[in-house]
């Protein structure tokens, strides 16, 4: 289970200030500290860590090392730069180390030990933790289904999401997949590629998650599997939609666990709705209607109109909104921008929307977050004469 204080990493070489963090955190964090690269890997892979504080230069007076960019280096390499908080604490504050930390790795904070405020860097700290999410945001209790035919994996699998609070169902085959998730409500699957181990061409995780998406499922999933091509990844990430991919041969428990929590912190749900009379569900051509576009972090109800329900991460998004009319003749449509800011709370918006005087009119809407379109859904009105 996971520890009730949040755990913090400190990579540090030097001793005082092994002792400076202790003294400083071990009230309202859990205080891990590494002295090397390897310890610090180690702790990452079997500890559940929130923060990261990390010195420069891992070797006692020698400002040419260069330790801690490793280690952030291996935490891209390993795809967790983005899910982990990291704050540089050096007495090396060279401009050329500001810029990589911040530009590079991205980091939140760069702090001089020679010029260091306790207050300041608590402050920071505080600041990081609270920017990682936990599962209970979420607003119900996360559900989840595990499709892989090695009992051992399901057993590994379901212990490790039970730990985040999740609520687990199992599948060892395609067709009970498909039963289970055609029939409930997940938020998140675990696949394995091949559900058959006598079958070395067999794919049936990949079909399922196709499946999913050409029924217009609203599911993440993470593909946890032993075997798979460079151009089956490629494809599962581009064009099913998967979150991530984790090969079984160097499977990390600590690592699974964070890419869940992370995954199911920043599942949010859209919605839209055009404002109707009571005879019609469709644009009227002419009339000023208003659209409204709703993110909850609540699962909208099976067969809830007009809903998107695509789960995604929360942030910033781009609400594409065009008019097309078909009809040369027609005045020629428009294409609107608006950006939609998600937080920890249900949103909506409103926008007005003019459509052409005459002909047959398409209203398109899609959804994108980051330069990837999540959702598309159009609505077409023949013009009254």
């Amino acid at each position: 289970m996971t520890s009730a204080k949040p755990k913090i990493l400190c990579l540090e070489d030097d001793k005082s200030f092994i002792e400076f963090y202790t003294d400083l955190f071990s009230s309202e964090y859990d205080v891990a500290c590494a002295t090397s690269l390897s310890e610090a890997e180690r702790l990452l892979n079997t500890q559940d860590i929130r923060l990261a504080l990390v010195d420069i230069s891992l070797i006692p007076n020698d400002s040419r090392d260069t330790g801690g960019f490793r280690f952030l280096e291996r935490l891209q390499s390993l795809g967790l730069i983005t899910d982990l908080p990291t704050i540089i604490v050096t007495a090396y504050e060279k401009p050329e180390f500001m810029r990589k930390a911040f530009r590079d790795y991205g980091v939140r904070d760069f702090f001089s030990k020679q010029q260091l405020s306790p207050s300041e860097l608590k402050k920071a700290v505080e600041s990081g933790i609270a920017s990682t999410y936990v599962v209970k945001k979420i607003g119900e209790t996360p559900r989840v289904l595990v499709v892989d035919d090695e009992a051992d994996w399901r057993e590994i699998l379901k212990e490790l999401l039970e730990a985040e609070g999740c609520e687990v169902d199992t599948a060892s085959t395609y067709e009970e997949a498909i039963d289970k998730i055609s029939s409930n409500s997940y938020h998140l699957a675990t696949v394995d590629v091949r559900l058959s181990e006598l079958d070395s061409k067999d794919a049936r995780g990949f079909d399922l998650l196709d499946m999913a998406k050409r029924i217009g499922l609203s599911i993440d999933s993470i593909v946890v599997s032993a075997v798979a091509t460079t151009d089956q990844v490629t494809w599962a990430l581009t064009e099913l939609g998967v979150r991530d991919f984790i090969g079984k041969t160097d499977f990390r428990r600590e690592y699974f666990r964070r890419r869940v929590r992370k995954l199911l912190s920043h599942l949010i749900y859209v919605t839209v709705e055009i404002e109707s009379d009571a005879t019609s569900t469709l644009l009227k051509v002419g009339k000023e209607h208003s659209l409204s576009v709703g993110i909850s972090r609540t699962r909208p109800q099976q067969g809830y109109p007009r809903s998107l329900a695509r789960p995604t991460a929360a942030g910033v998004f781009e609400l594409e909104v065009v008019v097309h009319p078909y009809d040369v003749d027609v005045l020629p449509g428009s294409t609107q921008f608006l950006t939609v800011m998600s937080d920890d709370s249900a949103e909506s918006l409103n926008y007005q929307i003019i459509p052409s005087t005459a002909g047959r009119i398409e209203l398109v809407i899609d959804l994108f977050y980051r330069s990837n379109m999540l959702a598309r859904m159009t609505i077409t009105k023949e013009a009254e004469e």
